[in-house]
């Protein structure tokens, strides 16, 4: 039986490869052919592992070739974190349209739905794109139904929290008040405010959850 370990060949790439040989995906080549005696094919998952390496280093372009390889493959076709993959990539490099018109793309490999979406937003508002995530969330042409979805709101609510964007903190949460919606992210928020240096204004939103019912725990410190 061959012994494999695809992470750790993946990691020790990235110094011992060029990246010109990733990029015209020698090594990913190279994977295969030399554990071909294995029967060795590529999974989903070392798919999705060359495409975080490929878009680490911006090659979007070479992501989109690899997926649609993975797409004429029964055997390894894209999944929710193939994208969820290339939506971090593309967000963390501020090409936040990119993204958004990746999401709109998802029909061609069944997977516009509501995970991929959650995906979506929480990689915008993760790197402080925030504003964008609700814009989209609460757009009319929003693909999937978000307006009574606490998970989804959540995370935009996290992630005013995150940019140390108080006033919005207060306006969504009085939101999200209106909505009858549950909020769960309470427990990270004192946390937030710590590393953000306002530790004041995190104080007197957890005293707001106390007073409104929130059960309090230390957290994030």
């Amino acid at each position: 039986m061959c012994s494999f370990d695809f992470d750790f060949i993946t990691f020790k790439s990235t110094s011992t490869f060029s990246i010109s040989n990733l990029i015209h995906n020698q090594f990913f080549d190279w994977v295969k052919e030399s554990h071909s005696h294995c029967n060795f094919r590529h999974s989903t998952d070392t798919f999705n592992l060359m495409l975080d390496i490929l878009a680490k280093f911006f090659e979007f372009d070479l992501c989109w070739h690899l997926i649609r390889r993975m797409h004429s493959r029964t055997s390894s076709s894209p999944n929710h974190t193939t994208f969820r993959v290339i939506f971090k990539r593309y967000v963390s490099a501020h090409l936040v349209q990119d993204a958004i018109d990746t999401f709109h793309h998802l029909e061609e490999f069944n997977l516009k739905d509501h995970t991929s979406f959650s995906h979506l937003i929480d990689a915008l508002c993760e790197y402080k794109h925030v504003l964008e995530a609700q814009d989209f969330v609460f757009s009319k042409d929003t693909p999937v139904e978000a307006t009574g979805n606490t998970k989804i709101h959540n995370m935009v609510f996290r992630g005013w929290f995150k940019l140390g964007w108080w006033s919005k903190c207060n306006e969504f949460w009085e939101e999200m008040d209106r909505k009858v919606l549950e909020r769960t992210c309470i427990y990270n928020l004192h946390g937030y405010s710590v590393q953000s240096g306002k530790t004041l204004e995190g104080c007197q939103i957890v005293q707001r959850g106390y007073e409104e019912g929130f059960p309090i725990r230390c957290c994030g410190l």
